[in-house]
């Protein structure tokens, strides 16, 4: 979770983007998955910038809200990611 003073200058999408490039060059892992809930349309953007593609939904458990929570499942493989631009 980031705090509201750090939204919006693009350290997510930055943090995301390397974390990616190191887990496919680095690390040799051939796919990643991830998710967000399902109201968050600002990592929704992250994670297509990034090259996932959808890949269902699932209730997971959130502490900090205290309930299940819809989440949107993404998935990019090692092809995926070789394909987009960077």
């Amino acid at each position: 979770m980031v705090g509201p003073s750090l939204l919006g200058p693009g350290l997510c999408p930055e943090a995301a983007a390397a974390v990616v490039e190191h887990a496919f060059a680095e690390l040799g892992v051939d796919e990643i998955e991830c998710g967000h809930f399902a109201d968050n349309s600002r990592s929704a953007r992250v994670i297509a910038r990034l090259g996932f593609q959808p890949d269902g939904r699932k209730p997971i458990y959130s502490v900090a809200r205290g309930a299940q929570v819809e989440c949107a499942m993404f998935r990019l493989t090692r092809a995926g990611y070789e394909a987009t631009e960077r």
